[in-house]
């Protein structure tokens, strides 16, 4: 059996086959491309997070006490919640944006900076304790937290200015002991 195929017919057959393959290959192409490129994303936030909290001294944790109580005093207690800055709310502080922060939220007792939230998490959690003590806590990934210690903002007499804020760090070994 012999087939009667002139050459154009062949050549539109081909042409056919070539943009079915093309067109195969961009449908599987694209979203695994986009798929790389927000992985690529997520990883590099966490990154970034982590690096912070492995920078991180007590006199670095001094300034992120300093700066939360800050947040806790400007932030309006209706504002509380996820997202008081960005998500379209407020914007990130510039310097904190220049550590890919991507959202802050704010509640009573407690401020997470988040580098990355959703599927995985990396933020940095500081608790407000009912004596006045900071907790602080690094969440590295959905399976990693690490306890960075407890910072104790000195009392101030009403009369005196509040700035500069002096603070001693209790490290998490020695605040161990102080648990009932």
């Amino acid at each position: 059996m012999q087939l009667n195929i002139s050459r154009n017919q062949l050549r539109i057959a081909l042409a056919i086959a070539a943009a079915i393959f093309i067109g195969l290959a961009a449908i599987v192409a694209v979203p695994v491309g986009l798929f790389s490129v927000f992985m690529h994303s997520m990883s590099s936030q966490m990154k970034a997070g982590q690096a912070v909290f492995n920078s991180l001294t007590p006199e670095k944790l001094k300034a992120w006490a300093d700066r939360s109580e800050r947040f806790w005093t400007i932030t309006d207690k209706a504002d509380y919640g996820m997202g008081v800055y960005d998500t379209g709310r407020k914007p990130i502080p510039a310097e904190l944006a220049a550590l890919k922060i991507i959202r802050i939220d704010i509640g009573k007792d407690y401020i997470e900076y988040v580098w990355l939230g959703g599927m995985d998490h990396t933020y940095l959690l500081i608790e407000k304790e009912m004596n006045g003590d900071l907790h602080f806590y690094a969440q590295y990934d959905e399976s990693t937290r690490k306890d960075l210690g407890v910072i104790t903002p000195n009392k101030t007499e009403p009369n005196q200015s509040p700035e500069p804020m002096p603070m001693a760090v209790t490290p998490p070994a020695a605040q161990a002991s102080r648990q009932p």
